[in-house]
């Protein structure tokens, strides 16, 4: 009886614990789920509550910012900006509390590049950078996202399609952005559809820049292959929309 009653003691003093952990794990799962069943609203819910449970968690906040963004893609456009800056907000702290999680860092360039199409000039130049330093130091940090790939592809397109009167513009009076080029955007797209080949945007965008680099032929291999695959993504509605009107233009 001696030794059981310790035990007993130390289980008595432990159950809290293992209960509050096993609460934020079931939130976090809940809020997955919610997530993969594009429910924005109610996956927030989920890890807001898992937040208030352990705030200084990384991968409860960078989810957080995750969830911020999707509602921003399918908010009015008065609704967005807010949506945005709150999803680069819980990115920032993610990566502040754990400077190593992949996807904090993956988070901030995405928040950001959304953000940076609500600024100007310098800051908007700034913040360009910084999505694809975030990007790299995601793909640097876990080489197999394809999220990471997809961001830093989506850079180097963006950049490299700017007219040559906006990069000359930014290189005299904001210093310049840093090197892109369409085969970098297609080379790293094509690595985020190696990992993740049934993620209906990796197809559409590696089109885009096939079409940009004037090889239609391949452009349209990609957007057939987006009107063959099953939505899994909130966004994916939108995408094979934009996918007919590009495969009907070519």
């Amino acid at each position: 009886m001696k030794r059981i009653l310790p035990v007993f003691i130390s289980l008595v003093f432990l159950l809290p614990t293992l209960l509050f952990a096993q609460s934020v794990e079931t939130l976090i799962a809940e809020g997955d789920s919610l997530h993969e069943h594009q429910k924005p609203d109610a996956a927030l819910a989920k890890f807001q509550a898992a937040e208030k449970l352990q705030p200084n968690n990384a991968d409860i906040l960078w989810r957080i910012s995750r969830e911020y963004y999707d509602k921003g893609n399918i908010s009015p456009k008065d609704a967005q900006a807010d949506l945005y800056l709150s999803a680069e907000k819980y990115a920032r702290k993610a990566a502040e509390i754990a400077p190593d999680n992949a996807k904090a860092h993956l988070w901030i360039a995405i928040a950001v590049g959304k953000v940076a199409l609500l600024k100007g000039g310098k800051e908007k130049v700034n913040l360009s950078r910084e999505v694809k330093e975030q990007a790299m130091k995601s793909i640097e940090l876990d080489p197999n996202d394809d999220s990471a790939y997809h961001v830093l592809a989506r850079w180097h397109y963006e950049v490299a399609t700017l007219s040559w009167f906006l990069k000359a513009a930014a290189k005299v009076v904001y210093g310049g952005l840093p090197p892109a080029s369409l085969d970098s955007s297609i080379y790293y797209f094509k690595k985020a559809i190696a990992i993740a080949p049934k993620n209906i945007n990796n197809h559409l965008q590696l089109a885009k820049s096939y079409i940009a680099n004037d090889q239609d032929d391949l452009a349209r291999e990609q957007l057939k292959k987006v009107e063959e695959l099953p939505v899994s993504d909130v966004e994916d509605p939108a995408h094979k929309k934009e996918a007919k009107k590009l495969l009907a233009d070519l």
